[in-house]
């Protein structure tokens, strides 16, 4: 490459960059290639270790059906691609059996079919509520895998050789114009070239029109089949080991943080609810990354890691185990003044119980760490006092779990307020999770009103919704997905990014497997000096004010809920 382009050190130790951009590539006939660096891809090579190499990337077994059955049901917390929450409600609607459903599960929830409206028409195709027509018998080989209607880049190229009279390097330069056009009307010469050959084919106007509001939507972001079906493999592959190996799996995603829409949080409440056991961390047996133990019979534990502390870094970690691989620690008093750590993660090991193994709770090891010489002249917490005789309550005990991992091994939260819950709002029935999802749809009205109630974990706001807001709870049993119209979120907007704890009331939206709440009324469970803090990872979400019609929304992370 140096021979070839002028490089220069990037700002990055380490890091070149070539000083020309990819238009003067193109103009001097260099190839470019995009090298994707995907989390994923590290977290099936762990689990693969962790199952001794019985399997290779390549040797999966294809077509598995209990893998499909996974999908079906939205099973899909941790898994490639396909664990956002829209990407789940699709599951639900397509119904995946083989794995070209895959390749257009994963290209089918993007701006590009969406903006072009080609979504539901295929669903209607596929579950036979609509007959799948082609305006040109050309038509028939590019578009017979998708029902008649174009999903992939490739399939606009084709119609363009096929039915407009472009060559295939004319098609190519249509495939870069995808990506300038924009969503602003301004079509080139080119884009009027391609209408002219669709309608001089005979094809209908309204086709041709449905083909250009994909191609301005492709503008904004649409798949390749070729890179659809790259992505569907590696979604495969790690529903396969999720749907036979959960431990094993959902361990290895843990370690290759940070990565996908979940915090651990939400992951070992997952894999727990497959009979899972996760192990706390513990000052004798836990390394820096989670890891599996078998029990007893044999089946798979998952140990969590020092990792899981939060602030600890992988440093203190290598001073704490080269003190435990001298002997192992005996008691608190053994263990502080043999390792030297900074007082906060001190502070959070005894809130996070790690010395219960010492036979102390989280407020008598707390008073150990508190009287060690070493911590008080840090000269950290001063402000922390505790009661001789106060016990933590049950949500004081979640509440410092969470401030320790960002986790919490007790259960869920809501199991506190389970019984609680309709004596305190006066509603005659809160279902769970687990309920929303077994809903009998023919023995009720067509959009039942509900109530839910759980922890807010993921929020959304995609540009292409029109200003609705996509959020997620969690309870005990499950997610449940919330759905909010513009004018109920600009209701609830100030609180909704401080409470943790939601109770909500609407709709059940019910297509095929799919079901979501339409938001009508929110109301939290604890008073905002109470919230229970889960800090949500990749929780992306829009300004807290709402944006004007026509106002460009700018995006923010929201660490906290």
């Amino acid at each position: 490459v140096v021979e070839i382009v002028p490089v220069e050190p990037a700002r990055m130790k380490d890091r070149t960059i070539i000083q020309w951009d990819k238009y003067d590539l193109d103009i001097l006939g260099l190839l470019k290639v995009d090298v994707l660096s995907l989390g994923m891809l590290s977290a099936i090579q762990k689990c693969l270790t962790l199952l001794g190499n019985r399997y290779t990337f390549a040797t999966i077994p294809a077509e598995d059906p209990d893998t499909y059955a996974l999908l079906r049901r939205g099973d899909a917390v941790g898994l490639f691609q396909v664990e956002s929450r829209a990407q789940i409600n699709m599951l639900g609607r397509l119904q995946p059996k083989t794995f070209y459903d895959l390749v257009i599960e994963v290209a089918i929830v993007r701006p590009g079919p969406i903006v072009g409206k080609m979504v539901h028409p295929y669903l209607k195709r596929r579950d036979g509520k609509e007959p799948i027509s082609m305006p040109h018998p050309k038509l028939v080989p590019i578009l017979k895998k998708t029902l008649g209607v174009p999903i992939f880049q490739e399939q606009v190229m084709q119609m363009a050789i096929s039915l407009a009279g472009f060559t295939p390097g004319e098609s190519d330069q249509l495939r870069k114009a995808m990506g300038v056009w924009g969503t602003k009307g301004n079509v080139n010469a080119m884009g009027e070239r391609l209408r002219r050959g669709l309608l001089q084919s005979g094809l209908p106007r309204g086709f041709v029109d449905q083909v250009f509001e994909q191609i301005k939507g492709f503008a904004e972001y649409g798949f390749p089949e070729s890179h659809a079906a790259s992505f569907a493999l590696i979604t495969y592959v790690s529903a396969y080991l999720k749907c036979h190996y959960p431990a094993e799996f959902i361990c290895s995603v843990m370690n290759s943080q940070p990565m996908g829409f979940y915090t651990n949080y939400s992951l070992i409440n997952d894999v727990k609810r497959r009979g899972v056991k996760v192990l706390p961390v513990d000052l004798n047996r836990s390394v820096w990354d989670s890891q599996i133990e078998p029990d007893q019979k044999g089946q798979s534990q998952i140990r969590l890691g020092f990792r899981e502390v939060k602030g600890m870094s992988e440093s203190e970690y290598e001073a704490l185990s080269f003190q435990r691989s001298i002997r192992e620690f005996e008691s608190v008093i053994d263990f502080l003044s043999r390792v030297s750590l900074r007082a906060h993660i001190l502070e959070r090991l005894a809130l996070g119980d790690v010395f219960r193994e010492f036979g102390l709770d989280q407020r008598h090891a707390l008073w150990e760490v508190l009287a060690h010489e070493d911590y008080l002249l840090a000269k950290a917490s001063p402000k922390r006092q505790l009661g001789l005789f106060d016990a933590f309550s049950e949500m004081e005990c979640f509440q410092n779990d969470y401030e320790s991992f960002r986790l919490s091994l007790r259960g869920h939260p809501m199991q506190v307020y389970r019984a609680k819950l309709t004596k305190l709002f006066r509603l005659k029935t809160i279902l769970t999770a687990q309920q929303i999802r077994s809903y009998e749809p023919q023995k009720h009205s067509k959009e039942p009103r509900v109530a839910v109630a759980g922890v807010a974990i993921v929020r959304q706001r995609p540009p292409t919704a029109k200003g609705v807001v996509f959020a997620t709870i969690e309870d005990e049993t499950g997610l449940v997905d919330l759905i909010f119209q513009k004018p109920v979120y600009e209701r609830y907007h100030e609180w909704l990014h401080s409470q943790g704890l939601w109770l909500v009331e609407g709709l059940l939206q019910m297509d095929r497997h799919a079901r979501s709440v339409l938001v009508k009324k929110v109301s939290p469970l604890l008073p905002e000096d109470r919230q229970v803090q889960i800090r949500p990872k990749h929780t992306y979400f829009s300004v807290p004010k709402p944006a004007s019609e026509g106002q460009t929304v700018s995006m923010k992370r929201i660490d906290r809920i």
